[in-house]
């Protein structure tokens, strides 16, 4: 298999991890996104699958603790501006170095 097939299916598999969620717990809106970001972005390249889930438990703390009255105030707008795409990349690439695969 060539590298950008195997680079394709490895980036499905990490977003069909991103996509579970508790059941009769949905996960807000804007939590979705900011997520959903991560893995279409290719933020998550470095993280090992089976760290998924503990990296997206990490990543959503923080965006909880730090970000609730900015960044994800904004997506619970509908607003993705630059601005908000670069917090996103930058919190994602911080928890990312945590689990390397």
């Amino acid at each position: 298999m060539d590298p950008v097939t195997a680079m394709t299916i490895d980036r499905g598999r990490k977003n069909n991890q991103l996509l579970i969620q508790a059941q009769y717990s949905p996960m807000p809106v804007e939590e979705q996104v900011a997520v959903l970001y991560c893995g279409t972005h290719g933020l998550l390249k470095d993280v090992n699958i089976d760290k998924v889930c503990d990296f997206q438990e990490a990543f959503l703390q923080v965006m909880r603790s730090q970000y609730a009255d900015s960044v994800l105030a904004k997506l619970r707008e509908g607003n993705l501006s630059d601005e908000v795409c670069q917090t996103i990349e930058k919190v994602a690439a911080d928890i990312a170095g945590q689990y390397k695969a």
